[in-house]
């Protein structure tokens, strides 16, 4: 107990600190499903927690920094974070009394754009991957910017090893940072490739990662993915 009111007040102080004159509010909602059938389920416990965290997030780079977080009932289904102007990465953490039991994908945030909300699903039977990227040069094997490559966008394609489904989701080249729609669990076969400005053809090569798995209620991170660009 000590610990979880001390938990409950250094979020409160961390959400204190992003509040100012600049600040926008980061509405996180959650719920619980069985993605297999699409039943809705419920917290494990009554005395679970959700947390709403947040980080500073640069794209150009894929630094992270500052982190706040707000600690609410599971039950409530959805909790705050005040965030000054900013990027931000932003997720959720269900915990108990012997810590985090499930955590959500993370999602890109740009405060400066206003207040904002952000769902946040949890499966007993399903999870996510998420990744970062840099568009490297063919020509001197170098960064480059997403507008350097005219590139719009960013497309992983998860594809089941065991029914060969295929999974897609498109990202905004420029947040450096995505997270799937939610995947059974099992071992998938993923690529990544830079889309052109319109988002309708792949530029540069594509990178391919075999015998990836979904973890039930968790991201898998893929870590930082290199995608070769004329």
């Amino acid at each position: 107990m000590k610990n979880l009111v001390w938990g409950v007040l250094l979020a409160a102080v961390a959400s204190s600190i992003g509040c100012s004159d600049s600040a926008s509010v980061v509405t996180a909602q959650w719920s619980f499903t069985h993605l297999a059938t699409n039943a809705p389920a419920q917290c494990t416990s009554a005395s679970d927690m959700a947390v709403v965290r947040a980080q500073t997030w640069a794209p150009d780079t894929q630094a992270t920094g500052t982190s706040f977080s707000g600690s609410y009932s599971c039950a409530a289904g959805k909790g705050t974070v005040t965030l000054n102007d900013g990027t931000y990465l932003v997720w959720v953490e269900i915990r108990n009394s012997t810590g985090v039991v499930a955590q959500s994908g993370k999602t890109v945030v740009d405060t400066s754009q206003g207040d904002k909300t952000v769902n946040a699903g949890f499966y007993d039977d399903g999870g996510y991957f998420s990744f970062s990227w840099d568009l490297i040069s063919k020509a001197t094997n170098g960064r480059v910017s997403c507008k350097t490559a005219t590139s719009g966008k960013v497309e992983i394609t998860s594809t089941s090893v065991a029914t060969k489904m295929v999974t897609k989701d498109q990202f905004a080249c420029d947040d450096h940072f995505g997270t799937t729609k939610a995947l059974l669990v099992d071992t998938y076969t993923i690529s990544i490739s830079a889309l052109n400005a319109g988002g309708s053809a792949a530029i540069g090569d594509v990178s391919t990662l075999t015998n990836q798995s979904t973890i039930p209620g968790q991201a898998t991170d893929l870590a930082n993915i290199k995608i070769s660009v004329p």
